[in-house]
Formats: structure tokens, C-alpha cells, sequence
């Protein structure tokens, strides 16, 4: 809908495209990789960096948060599962 705005898409075209981005280091982070959403506006995009070696610490943190939340919602058995 904000595409029909004239100009708009070049003005939020960043915005979408490292939201984007984000969501590639997102999954990264889940998996235990450390990744670094950038920006490329000389190709017109971006990238995202993600090395080959997953790390131990994210990996625990990940963990960690999964059983904070679990912790917090236990009660409530149908989010549990």
C-alpha cells in the first residue's frame, strides 16, 4: 500500500531492505552462528556475513533463553508444548 505513494519506495527501500537482512541473521543467531546483517547499496542490497563455525557461547544463549521462557510460561501448559 505505501508503494502507491509516489517516491516512497525509494525512500523506505533501505529500511525494507535491512529488515531483510535482519531476518537472515535471525536465523543465523538460532542456530548458533554469528552473523552481521550490512548494507551493499553499491550492488543495490545487502548481505549478510555468516561464518562457517558455529559458537558455543550463542549456542548456550540460545538455550538459555528457551529455558527462561519455558520457565516463565509453565503454568500454561498448551505453550509448553
Amino acid at each position: 500500500m505505501i508503494w502507491w505513494i509516489p517516491f516512497t519506495r525509494i525512500l523506505f527501500a533501505p529500511l525494507f531492505t535491512i529488515l531483510h537482512e535482519v531476518g537472515h541473521a535471525a536465523a543465523a543467531w538460532s542456530f548458533g552462528y554469528q552473523a552481521v546483517p550490512a548494507f551493499d547499496f553499491s550492488e543495490g542490497g545487502g548481505f549478510t556475513q555468516i561464518p562457517e563455525e558455529r559458537t558455543t557461547a550463542i549456542v548456550v544463549g540460545i538455550y538459555i533463553v528457551w529455558a527462561v521462557l519455558l520457565w516463565r510460561v509453565r503454568k500454561h501448559y498448551p505453550t509448553v508444548l
